[in-house]
């Protein structure tokens, strides 16, 4: 939008305004020409402030669309590399390896539950 034109009216706008009291006209028109140029700035701030809120979500929304891309990118690129089923480990191995790490957790338990009777018979 063209803000331009709306800062020239508000301009003219005042101009009026400072006419009026120069030459003591009608003091209700002096205040209608003052609120009318205020509410002109207050409507150029708005319109400022929403054309960089528009400028920011167009920069969010280009690099989601470009997150987005390289998202699909790389999932096909997963896909092209997915293990073949024969290189995928057992489960029997998977379930032997989940056994020992928790035979270890037990163990280390036990060790540590160990030493603290042992400090508190020293104490």
């Amino acid at each position: 939008m063209d803000v331009k034109v709306i800062r020239v009216l508000c301009q003219k706008v005042d101009q009026a305004a400072a006419l009026q009291d120069i030459m003591e006209g009608d003091p209700i028109n002096t205040a209608l020409h003052r609120e009318a140029s205020q509410a002109l700035e207050q409507a150029l701030s708005e319109i400022e402030r929403l054309q960089c809120a528009v400028d920011l979500h167009c920069h969010t929304s280009e690099a989601l669309r470009d997150a987005h891309f390289e998202l699909e990118r790389l999932r096909s690129d997963a896909r092209l590399h997915q293990p073949k089923p024969e290189s995928v480990p057992s489960s029997r191995a998977y379930t032997g390896t989940i056994d020992w790490v928790t035979q270890f957790r037990e163990r280390k338990q036990a060790l540590t539950d160990m030493r603290r009777k042992e400090r508190h018979r020293d104490d």
